[in-house]
């Protein structure tokens, strides 16, 4: 099985956002000096880490940020206006500026220094009910507030590299702020089983909980080490869902399909991430799922860049509890495409129209609900012509991804020479003569 995340779009990143901003407001920098006992550290990795109380909703993620010279100073820029927490990582060592640093729209704000010192250390071993060590497994380590909820995010300065068992099952994780942390076994938060070369094992806490409001808290100091942090993992009974894959229409088995699924939350939409099963449907048009643990779950037809058709499922939600689950049915309908052309709204020498073969269209759909997981990417031609297929009524919101190194921004899509925000599709409408105009910023191109 392949893992991928809910949320399309991981191989490229996304290079617009919607229409083109005139604005460009102000943004001013922070600079300083790491140390550890008095002498400079190297190398060090500086981030910002937005508070509550500025001009500027708070983030729950750390800002670009900057490493240290060797005289250990660091300079972060394009940071906007806010009140930031200044901290600084090295290998095995962690620290804070332990003070709120205000930073005015344009304003450099200097002298904020450092000082690390060495972080504590959580090692045990991971076996299984038998003994047996389990081999190459991620270790995750949760940090707790004050109150005793997982701090998000936690943990930041941890390197994922140190977060796996060795041949004997033993891990070590260093360079820990002092605090208290809970240590798990599994695969991300939301989700409930791993899967193991050995078999498929529940997500476990410190010692052998389940539950994580049963594990045990680990009480980490600063240059100490928690040691025999053991973890025994348990095997998971699981289940399997079965059914065929179908034509809407005719009711037709449809052969040779990759297929997916993924558990779904209580919001009703794909709770972490979604997987593609590796064998195909058969000449019947069948498909099977096991290793399943109850829950609920949704099944899917997975439409593959090499297809050329116009075809697209509708996700199956079904609910396994203590036995198999057969009789699910998924339905390929007829889809509806877009096609046009993409055209460059101001070419000069660093943005040819030989960019636009590095272009690639991106479709999403609303009302937003559950998706059967894409694994194409429209590739623009170099004529700038583009066809995207297999997609579901509603109304298509559409982007430009680029590969790294390219910033075109789209400045309008047109319908018909009338501007659109979004295109309303139908059941299998073939829309054409969209345009979509794009720019480039300054740098943007070659």
């Amino acid at each position: 099985m392949r893992l991928f995340p809910a949320a399309a779009g991981v191989v490229f990143f996304i290079v617009t956002d919607g229409l083109c901003q005139s604005a460009v407001t102000p943004v001013g920098s922070i600079s300083g000096r790491v140390t550890l006992g008095g002498r400079p550290v190297q190398d060090a990795r500086v981030t910002l880490v937005q508070v509550e109380g500025g001009p500027m909703p708070p983030s729950s993620k750390p800002l670009a940020a900057a490493v240290t010279d060797s005289d250990g100073h660091f300079l972060v820029e394009s940071v906007p206006a806010s009140r930031y927490i200044v901290n600084a990582f090295a290998p095995a060592l962690f620290g804070s500026s332990e003070k709120v640093v205000a930073v005015d729209q344009g304003e450099a704000v200097g002298g904020i220094d450092v000082t690390l010192q060495r972080g504590g250390v959580i090692t045990g071993r991971v076996a299984d009910q038998r003994g047996q060590p389990v081999v190459n497994v991620v270790v995750d380590v949760i940090e707790l507030d004050g109150a005793g909820r997982p701090r998000r995010p936690s943990v930041q300065n941890i390197d994922s590299s140190i977060c796996r068992t060795d041949d004997r099952g033993m891990y070590r994780i260093y360079g820990l702020a002092p605090g208290r942390y809970k240590v798990a076994v599994g695969m991300a938060p939301g989700s409930s089983v791993i899967r193991f070369p050995q078999g498929f094992y529940l997500r476990t806490y410190h010692p052998d909980a389940h539950e994580e409001t049963s594990a045990t808290i680990i009480q980490v100091a600063a240059g100490t080490e928690a040691s025999d942090v053991d973890i025994t993992v348990a095997f998971a009974r699981t289940y399997s869902a079965s059914g065929r894959i179908v034509d809407a229409r005719t009711g037709e088995p449809k052969a040779g399909l990759l297929y997916g699924y993924g558990a779904v939350g209580e919001d009703g939409k794909f709770d972490g991430s979604v997987g593609v099963v590796n064998p195909r449907s058969t000449s019947k048009g069948e498909f099977l799922i096991k290793g399943l643990l109850p829950g609920r779950y949704a099944a899917f037809a997975v439409k593959e860049e090499e297809d050329d058709g116009d075809t697209y499922s509708e996700p199956v939600a079904f609910d396994l509890g203590s036995a198999d689950v057969s009789g699910i049915e998924i339905k390929l309908h007829h889809g509806a495409s877009i096609s046009g052309t993409v055209v460059i709204e101001q070419t000069d020498k660093r943005a040819s129209v030989a960019d636009l073969s590095e272009l690639f269209i991106q479709v999403e759909m609303l009302p937003e609900m559950l998706s059967a997981l894409r694994m194409d990417l429209t590739r623009v031609g170099s004529d700038g012509h583009f066809r995207v297929s297999g997609l579901r009524p509603g109304t298509a919101m559409i982007s430009v991804r680029s590969l790294p190194g390219k910033k075109p921004l789209v400045s309008r899509i047109d319908r018909d020479g009338v501007e659109q925000p979004g295109i309303e599709l139908k059941e299998g409408e073939q829309v054409i003569g969209v345009v979509i105009v794009l720019h480039y910023v300054e740098g943007g191109a070659r």
